[in-house]
């Protein structure tokens, strides 16, 4: 029966047979574990699902190198001395590299 808005009610169980046959599984009809299955087992499924879950692999360890060698100069524009605690509004003003 649809409303004014021509939608028909959800129907619970119809949506969670749906759910089950596009879902991803193994072949014993378990889904995956999201934490424990890596990007080259879902490459079975095709590769650009493999090749996505590498990039954000890879991105992820980028970004966490790249946030590892910036502490330095974080550090030591906190510890500068060209701006002075009167002049400084925010804590941004002290990590900036005019400082």
């Amino acid at each position: 029966m649809k409303n004014e808005l021509g939608y028909c009610k959800a129907e619970i169980p119809k949506a969670k047979e749906h759910r089950k046959e596009i879902l991803l599984h193994k072949e014993n009809g378990r889904s995956y574990n999201l934490f424990c299955t890596s990007p080259s087992t879902l490459g079975k499924h095709g590769p650009g699902l493999m090749l996505y879950f590498m990039f954000i692999k890879w991105m992820a360890i980028g970004f966490f190198i790249m946030s590892i060698l910036s502490i330095p100069a974080l550090v030591s524009n906190i510890i500068g001395g060209t701006i002075d605690k009167e002049e400084s509004g925010s804590f941004f003003d002290k990590t900036t590299l005019s400082n």
